[in-house]
């Protein structure tokens, strides 16, 4: 099921549908192929639809003053918009959060909207849908819905051309990044993409409390006068001699603190997350790392996997419970980790855990899950799965190996039996795809695509191995 098809279900069942996408992914073409596809409708008789980017000022005007944009004529369709469906694109927390307050006293009882925006803030998302509870409850209508657009589709790609997951692997998902014409040209825009994400969600340094009294106004300005005095005694102490300059370094008041934090995160990404360790990297409290985390995960970079922890582990075996971090497109990943090319990425410490990211990141598009929905599993003894989802007829598990041939391993077995696994696949860059155990199965990449039921994949025969 494409994402077209998708948001246009969840538009006929919501009230407000919020789009999330990284800047990249082709999302304004995605808005206007759902206006398409409605004005399309409206000929037939349905009707017609209305479209709004907040890049435009004129656009952002008249959401202010939404009442007269449902009065006006579409100029596709040649009639009012009585009923439309309402598509915003470039949209901002900003700007929604007003509309959605203004919903029940200005908008026509049947009117649907479509928010396409590059962030999913938590709090916002939870006054929004509070606020709409209400209303959609008298309209029969469920109230908000939110789908993540993760870009081009990785498995639609693969089926066509299976020989290309390497440049999905390196290049990731966004479009002009993924149909760059060279790796130089293709690293560029994930350059560009990484910092501007960052730029974007910069924290903010809060504001001092304003002085309220004559007295707390005096004693602000002495602080000032002293402040000023020892920055000017510094100066001088420098200039004086040079070579004490390495100790006093500035505290970076730029917008690069998310910057340099997205290349500590990605680092450590395919790890458990581990809060103090990314303060004492980027030298804030674990506090701070934390927070940090939260804004790149509401920007889309980041993602965190929870872990599957049961409530009776088998056999009293100590498990992880902390999330892992994952970063949503390998390509970004390997932007922030500096990889320009293949041969730099299968060379690089971290190329295993990269291939693992890759991997869980295919696996949620090709079910369409989200992180939460499809937690990963590990022992403090090493056995691990990174990804468990659950199916009709039980649970199924994916592992990610860099190996050619991957053999059946005493963490394989224990995780099979620990987790009563139906299907356990171990995904690797192999040419060929085959059956270990009646429950293993060895995918290769250029396999993963291939739609045979009950299992999605195709299974060979086994390989003998020496």
């Amino acid at each position: 099921m494409t994402d077209l098809v998708a948001i246009d279900r969840l538009s006929q069942t919501h009230l407000v549908v919020i789009v999330t996408a990284l800047p990249g992914t082709g999302r304004t073409h995605l808005a206007r192929a759902l206006l398409e596809l409605h004005r399309t409708r409206a000929a037939r008789g349905h009707r017609v639809s209305r479209y709004l980017s907040l890049a435009s000022s004129q656009d952002r005007a008249a959401l202010a003053h939404i009442e007269h944009v449902f009065k006006q004529p579409d100029p596709a369709a040649g009639g009012p918009s009585d009923a439309p469906l309402l598509v915003i694109d470039d949209a901002d927390w900003a700007a929604l959060l007003p509309l959605v307050s203004r919903i029940p006293s200005e908008f026509p009882p049947e009117v649907r909207i479509v928010c396409f925006v590059s962030a999913s803030p938590a709090r916002a998302l939870k006054f929004a849908e509070r606020r709409l509870e209400e209303v959609a409850a008298a309209g029969g209508r469920m109230p908000l819905a939110l789908y993540r657009q993760t870009g081009l589709p990785a498995v639609d790609i693969m089926a066509q051309q299976p020989e290309q997951w390497t440049s999905v692997w390196l290049r990731g998902l966004l479009a002009k990044s993924y149909l760059a014409p060279t790796d130089q040209a293709s690293y560029a825009f994930r350059q560009r993409t990484l910092s501007e994400l960052c730029i974007r969600h910069e924290p903010g340094v809060p504001a001092a409390p304003a002085p309220r009294t004559a007295e707390q106004r005096h004693a602000r300005r002495l602080d000032l006068l002293e402040e000023r005095r020892l920055l000017g005694d510094q100066d001088a102490l420098l200039n004086e001699y040079p070579e004490l300059q390495q100790f006093y370094q500035p505290r970076s008041k730029g917008s690069d603190v998310l910057l340099r934090f997205s290349s500590i995160l990605a680092a450590a990404a395919g790890d458990p997350v581990n809060y103090a360790a990314f303060g004492r990297a980027c030298g804030v409290s674990n506090h701070t790392a934390e927070s940090y985390t939260t804004l790149l995960e509401g920007g889309l970079l980041i993602m965190r996997q929870p872990a599957h922890v049961p409530r009776k582990p088998a056999g009293g075996k100590r498990l992880v419970r902390r999330p892992r971090l994952l970063f949503t497109d390998s390509g970004l990943l390997h932007a922030a980790l500096g990889l320009r090319s293949l041969s730099k990425l299968l060379g690089h410490a971290r190329a295993a855990h990269s291939w693992r990211n890759f991997v869980v990141a295919l696996l949620l598009q090709r079910f369409g899950l989200t992180a939460g929905e499809m937690p990963f599993w590990s022992t403090h003894t090493g056995a691990w799965v990174d990804a468990i989802w659950w199916r009709a007829e039980g649970a199924a598990a994916a592992v990610a190996t860099l190996e050619a041939r991957p053999r059946l391993t005493k963490a394989i077995t224990v995780a099979c039996t620990d987790l009563a696994l139906q299907r356990l696949w171990l995904i690797c860059p192999g040419n060929r795809s085959y059956q270990l155990d009646q429950r293993v199965h060895v995918v290769a990449m250029r396999d993963i695509a291939t739609p045979v039921e009950p299992d999605p994949l195709e299974i060979h025969a086994p390989l003998r191995h020496t």
